[in-house]
Parts: C-alpha cells; sequence; structure tokens
C-alpha cells in the first residue's frame, strides 16, 4: 500500500468514526483505553522513522482496543515498516497474521510492489492450511446447524482452492468438491428456514396448537359497566350479562384486532373493543419465537350502581 493509499484509508477511519470493538484487547489492556493513534503512526512512517513507528505500532497492539479494520490497518503498517527494514521474515508474519484473519485480502493496485510480492509468496505457501482450516471452519457451522454462515465458509474454500498451485493440489484433495456439496446444502436449509420461520410469524395459533405457549396477560382491564337503568331501580333486569371477544395478539405482545363475538350490551361493546386493543401481552411464543395468537375472552359483568 502507498502513503497515499494508507492515509486515504486512516482518513476514512476518522471520518467513520470507526473506533467500534472489533478485537479481543491484550490481557495488559485497560478499560477505557483511547484508539491506537494511526495518524501519528502514519507521520512516523512517511517520514521513515520506521523504528519509532514500531514502537507505536506495539503499543497500539497491547494497550489498545481497535476495530477489524484498524487491526489490518496496523498490521500492514507493521509490514511495511518490517520491509523498509529489510526484516522480511517478520514482513511475512504480519502478512501471514492479515490472511489469517481475512484469507480472501487482496492488495490494492496502489500498494508497492515489493509488499504484493510478499503477498503473493505467503499467500502461496498458506493455501493449502487455509483451504483445510476453512473448511473444518465451515463443517462445524453446518454441524451447529448455522447454516447461513456454513454458506459463506464453503465458498471461501471453493474459493480459496481454486487459486491452489497445482502442485500442491494433493494437499487439499477433494475439499472443494465436498465444499460445493455442502455449499448446496446449506443454501437449501437456509432457504428452508427462512420459509419455516416465515410461516410461524405469520401463522395465527390458537389453544388447539398444544406446542405453542400460550400469551400470559400483563394489562387486561375491561372498563366499569353502568347500565342506563341503575341495578337498585331495575331489580331481576338487570342481571349480571357475559359475553365473548376474541383478541389477536401479536408476536411483541400488543393486541392488534379485538372483535366482539357475542355482544354483552351495545353501547359497552363499543368501549370494550376500545380497551382491549391498549391490553398487553407476553407473547405467546412456539420453540421460543414470538407468534400470532388468537385468544377468546369470556367477559361476566355485574353492573355497578
Amino acid at each position: 500500500m502507498t502513503t497515499s493509499g494508507l492515509s486515504r484509508a486512516i482518513v476514512a477511519l476518522v471520518i467513520a468514526g470507526a473506533w467500534s470493538v472489533g478485537t479481543v484487547p491484550s490481557a495488559g489492556a485497560a478499560a477505557g483505553q483511547p484508539p491506537p493513534d494511526l495518524q501519528r503512526i502514519r507521520a512516523l512512517y512517511e517520514g521513515a522513522s520506521y523504528e519509532d513507528a514500531m514502537r507505536a505500532l506495539d503499543s497500539a497492539d497491547a494497550a489498545s482496543i481497535v476495530s477489524g479494520e484498524q487491526h489490518a490497518t496496523l498490521l500492514l503498517y507493521r509490514a511495511l515498516c518490517l520491509l523498509a527494514l529489510d526484516r522480511q521474515t517478520d514482513a511475512e508474519k504480519a502478512v501471514e497474521d492479515i490472511l489469517s484473519t481475512d484469507p480472501l485480502h487482496q492488495p490494492g493496485p496502489e500498494e508497492p510492489p515489493r509488499l504484493v510480492a510478499v503477498f503473493d509468496r505467503v499467500r502461496a505457501r498458506l493455501l493449502p492450511s487455509l483451504v483445510r482450516d476453512q473448511y473444518a471452519a465451515a463443517k462445524a457451522l453446518f454441524d451447529s446447524r448455522q447454516f447461513a454462515e456454513a454458506a459463506s465458509g464453503f465458498e471461501r474454500v471453493i474459493q480459496l482452492s481454486s487459486q491452489v498451485a497445482d502442485a500442491d493440489r494433493e494437499k487439499v484433495g477433494d475439499l472443494a468438491m465436498l465444499a460445493g456439496g455442502f455449499l448446496e446444502l446449506s443454501r437449501a436449509r437456509t432457504a428452508e428456514a427462512a420459509a419455516a420461520h416465515a410461516a410461524v410469524v405469520t401463522r395465527v395459533f390458537t389453544s388447539v396448537d398444544r406446542d405453542v405457549v400460550p400469551p400470559v396477560p400483563i394489562q387486561q382491564e375491561v372498563p366499569p359497566w353502568r347500565p342506563l337503568v341503575p341495578r337498585s331501580l331495575a331489580g331481576d333486569t338487570a342481571d349480571a350479562r357475559q359475553g365473548r371477544l376474541d383478541v389477536l395478539i401479536g408476536p411483541t405482545g400488543e393486541v392488534q384486532d379485538a372483535v366482539i363475538m357475542t355482544s354483552i350490551d351495545p353501547h359497552y361493546d363499543v368501549a370494550l373493543v376500545r380497551a382491549a386493543k391498549h391490553w398487553k401481552y407476553q407473547p405467546a411464543t412456539k420453540n421460543g419465537v414470538g407468534v400470532n395468537y388468537r385468544r377468546t375472552i369470556l367477559v361476566r359483568l355485574v353492573p355497578s350502581d
């Protein structure tokens, strides 16, 4: 990477405010430690103060919590400084670290030929082991039923396998072919899971569905009923009344709809529906996922004077 190329990368990081946690801090990292001073490291590198830049990089590695993008930029600076100091073996180790984190990393056209040559050499040497490691990781994800993540891993295996030199083909065996088969299976299982999830989320369950945990009321108050003729005057004609209300409870526990199935009183029905739409529930769940649930509620009222 040229100085201008690295400068653009750092400016982009600073503008974006990309100080999110992306890597695990070392044991000596202190909470609240400021992010690495990429501007200073760049200035030291541009000023050919390679030893000072290396000390700044060591400090960043030892004490800073950095994003994954920053970590890659620090490793690139380290490789460039080591090459400038003619520490070829150490520079290759920095490139190994980059490729171990991002096996598909490709140096940009603005990066110096000397660094590109190191990438090519290290990649050729590491490719067989990278293919095996990526396959093992993808297969582990597949076995744990993380099919979308597994598919991405098998895609990397296929792409990396295509770059393996003919002399090293026997080191990766049939992993590309196996990855292709598992890739298709992973994509199919991902599509099936997405369809099943969509079906669960959109379907409306009821008490008939025994594999669904029903909703639990959090707030379910009914409005008071005051008939036009007070009970003290109406006598037996003001007996308690009973009706049925159907409520559709959404996957977040909100009442999405309320319908009177058996009227209690024409005036009271309106008030009851209005109140029901503000009821709150702990939602019904199926396999831990919130689902729609239709519940019938019996409402029995005794008039208040």
